[in-house]
């Protein structure tokens, strides 16, 4: 009897105080937020529907529901990736006071995005991609989620606006990315600086101009710096080489000018280092040889000149150095220096010379791109056929563009260049 008396007591509680969950009742506030956040973004046309109990709402599990995670009797996580979700987000999503996580990709949200979202003070992630909201980035969200780590918005091309410097307000951040929103633009504000525990730095094609902050060479914990596919102008401030924990710095696809500053080669721990597609000049850092840890160089479509300290290829797999004004020959100990490449490419420079017969012995070479030099001489047999370390089997090299360069001297002394091409502008092997 008192078992009987008891169950109909908690049943009793659930009705009153909110739905049956998988750790709990959920408050009446929350399972209406959900219910709000249902119905805004047609909610019957999901792919994964929820199965709400409309007769008496209190008794649907929503914490079993598609994309709702609960924990201690609140929604803990909201995740929706290409569910179908068509509409605008509710205000009442700020509702879920004790959310951790709020996660919208590829859905087809509109309007503006809720500054209540800025109330969630629990929130430690927040992540918006592919979506094709409009408006700014609320100053809310900014500056009221003290608890964010992870804030990410990415392939948001309606949204419009400046970065604010309200985002050192941030303080737990440790990962930042707004790609692909063309229309946020303005300078990046030096203010990022202020947080310390970021190890994350992206803000990749957007339409941000100005210069680089050197003030983001004190981010002692950053590991990845992405600021590619800008309007960036201005120089590489050499402060950057106080980041001992980086791993991967994209500046390519500006318009940075000056020089490579030689201080990078105090990056240790650097894999990437990605300048292409700028206005950089000068001539490649000889130290830079010195970079064993590096296995990406890409400082193609510069106005670099002089030559390429052969060393920093020991431990590449993608050196490009193409569309600049660099000069010299390719030494015949390439095969004992460039081990380990797999795209090497020297076209639209000046370099000179023959080809050596070792280049067919880089057993991991999948693209080889040399045209539009000054080479001169036969082309070496090797580099038709190369045996392929990586995918253990013979193959031939295709679609050559080796673009020949001869020069022949006639009785009076006067040079004459003829060109021989084979044109096509790469070859890759071994599809």
């Amino acid at each position: 009897m008192y078992v009987l008396v008891l169950y109909w007591a908690v049943i009793g509680y659930v009705i009153i105080n909110g739905c049956i969950g998988q750790n709990g009742p959920l408050p009446t506030s929350e399972m209406d937020a959900l219910v709000s956040f249902y119905n805004s973004t047609n909610g019957e046309g999901w792919t994964n529907k929820w199965d709400i109990i409309w007769s008496n709402i209190s008794q649907s599990d929503f914490c079993s529901f598609h994309g709702v995670e609960c924990a201690n009797n609140h929604v803990d996580e909201l995740t929706m990736q290409f569910n179908g979700l068509v509409g605008t987000l509710p205000a009442s999503l700020s509702n879920l006071t004790k959310l951790r996580v709020l996660e919208l990709i590829g859905e087809n949200l509109y309007g503006t995005l809720p500054s209540e979202i800025g109330s969630l003070r629990n929130l430690q992630t927040l992540d918006l991609q592919n979506l094709n909201v409009t408006g700014t980035i609320p100053e809310e969200i900014l500056s009221g989620l003290p608890s964010l780590e992870s804030l990410a918005i990415v392939q948001c091309p309606f949204l419009k606006g400046i970065l604010s410097q309200q985002i050192s307000s941030l303080q737990n951040l440790t990962r930042l990315t707004i790609s692909e929103c063309n229309g946020i633009s303005g300078t990046i504000p030096p203010q990022i600086a202020t947080l310390a525990l970021l190890h994350t730095l992206q803000l990749s094609s957007c339409n941000f101009t100005g210069s680089l902050p050197s003030e983001l060479g004190g981010l002692q914990n950053l590991q990845v710096l992405d600021i590619s596919q800008n309007l960036l102008t201005g120089t590489i401030p050499s402060q950057f080489s106080n980041l001992s924990k980086l791993s991967q710095l994209s500046l390519g696809e500006n318009e940075l000018s000056g020089s490579i500053p030689s201080e990078l080669v105090n990056l240790r721990n650097l894999n990437i280092l990605q300048l292409n597609s700028n206005q950089l000049k000068g001539t490649i850092p000889t130290n830079f040889g010195t970079m064993l840890s590096l296995s990406v160089f890409d400082v193609g479509g510069n106005n670099l000149t002089g030559v390429i300290p052969w060393n920093l290829c020991k431990s590449l797999i993608l050196f490009r150095v193409s569309q600049n004004q660099l000069t010299g020959t390719i030494p015949s100990d390439i095969f004992s220096i460039c081990t380990r490449v797999e795209v090497f490419a020297l076209e639209h420079n000046l370099f000179f010379g023959t080809l050596p017969w070792q280049l067919g012995n880089l057993t991991f070479l999948e693209v080889l791109s040399l045209g539009y030099n000054r080479f001169y001489g036969a082309l070496p047999e090797t580099i038709g056929c190369v045996y392929s370390q990586k995918k253990k089997k013979l193959g031939i090299l295709r679609h050559r563009d080796i673009a020949i360069h001869t020069y022949t001297q006639t009785n009076n002394n006067t040079i004459t260049r003829h060109f021989v091409q084979i044109n096509v502008y790469s070859f890759p092997i071994l599809r």
